[in-house]
């Protein structure tokens, strides 16, 4: 015989196996894929399944956002997971998930802490831990130029799901072991390979800041901070970016023109070379004020 509370478990339990057999997968990609559609109308949202995960959570594989079906997908996460977090539930006393996604050979985690309506969620202790641009081959290809590295940091922030340019947060972002190419020379190189830059980035209203920016090099060391101005189109978001650079004796070597080099040596102040950046992110203009009139000034090195 099956007391009162030995039912309420196996009703519960049979609740629980219905539910798992009979989560509508479709009809919840097919409404996520909306509303990703309607938050970024610019992409082509696509999901390749959906459904229930032990222990209990949300799974998501092959999240895609590309230009049109038939171009190269911009982002692609692998995996993303969302399960209930009872232990911060009962100390914090509201709902908690834990969100983990698998992007570019690495990961992003956070605590999702939606609000009552619903309409608005806080994400918290958010970590990203070892993401490789290098895969990042749709966004290289919009953007029209290579890029290399390692990003990891910490964020946190908010977002508005039905008025996502509402959304905001700051995140503490490094890059380590890559390589930037650029179109046109820049002081003379084609490349720069660098051990680390970070910075600490403040979405707002639709505007990245950039504070506290630092690179570190073997040919140089520099600093910088300025604003992108998102846009629809990832492209044509407007940058705009200044800063100074220290370039080291190892700069002037690669040069391979003596006579370039010692143009740069002959502008090079004692507290570096003052730059400048303007522009779209895949057109952006660098000048060096320092340098004016010299050939290793390219003002437009996107173009």
């Amino acid at each position: 015989m099956i007391t009162l509370s030995g039912y309420g478990v196996y009703t519960l339990a049979v609740a629980l196996v219905l539910f798992w057999l009979l989560f509508p997968s479709a009809t919840v990609r097919d409404w996520l894929q909306y509303r990703l559609q309607r938050a970024m109308p610019s992409l082509h949202w696509r999901i390749s399944s959906l459904g229930l995960g032990l222990p209990g959570g949300l799974v998501i594989t092959g999240l895609r956002a590309g230009r049109g079906s038939g171009d190269t997908d911009l982002l692609v996460i692998d995996r993303v997971t969302m399960v209930p977090d009872p232990v911060a539930m009962l100390r914090k006393r509201d709902v908690r998930l834990r969100l983990h996604m698998a992007l570019a050979g690495g990961s992003l985690d956070a605590a999702l802490v939606p609000a009552r309506n619903l309409q608005k969620v806080a994400l918290e202790q958010g970590r990203i831990r070892g993401v490789k641009l290098a895969r990042l081959q749709g966004l290289q290809a919009e953007l029209g130029r290579k890029f290399d590295g390692t990003l990891s940091g910490t964020f946190r922030g908010r977002l508005d799901l039905r008025h996502p340019e509402k959304g905001g947060g700051t995140a503490d972002l490094r890059l380590e072991q890559g390589e930037l190419t650029f179109r046109r020379p820049v002081l003379g190189l084609a490349r720069l390979a660098y051990s680390r830059i970070t910075t600490v980035l403040t979405l707002k209203d639709g505007m990245l800041s950039l504070e506290k920016g630092r690179l570190e090099s073997k040919l140089l060391a520099g600093e910088f901070h300025g604003s992108v101005t998102l846009a629809g189109d990832p492209a044509a978001s407007a940058i705009r970016l200044q800063g100074v650079v220290q370039p080291r004796p190892e700069l002037f070597a690669s040069v391979g023109d003596p006579t370039g080099a010692e143009m740069i040596r002959s502008r090079l102040g004692d507290g570096g070379l003052a730059f400048t950046v303007t522009g779209s992110l895949a057109a952006p203009g660098i000048l060096f004020p320092g340098l004016s009139g010299l050939p290793l000034n390219p003002q437009q090195e996107g173009r």
